[in-house]
């Protein structure tokens, strides 16, 4: 196995990607770490592995024990509440 391309959680250069894309493509099925792809500095792509069915109930029992640890902080209150007019912007 030839030794990794990326650092996990490092962005990769588009023409970087491009030339090596198939071995980025191979690192991230074998490490099932995400890979964000950067154009000119800013991300414009995250590529991340394929999970089998399941994954969806695997990810959301991950996330419900993030928030009863205390890892994450959910209120479901804020979540729907509308947005103050100040938070719009030009928008408003």
């Amino acid at each position: 196995m030839s030794t990794m391309l990326a650092v996990p959680g490092v962005p990769v250069a588009k023409a970087e990607f491009k030339a090596k894309a198939l071995e980025y493509l191979r690192q991230v099925e074998a490490t099932g770490q995400a890979l964000v792809i950067t154009d000119h500095g800013r991300p414009v792509v995250r590529i991340i592995p394929h999970h089998p069915d399941g994954a969806l109930d695997a990810a959301q029992g991950a996330w419900a024990r993030r928030v009863a640890e205390g890892e994450v902080r959910y209120d479901a209150d804020a979540a729907v509440a509308p947005l103050p007019a100040d938070a719009w912007g030009d928008l408003a």
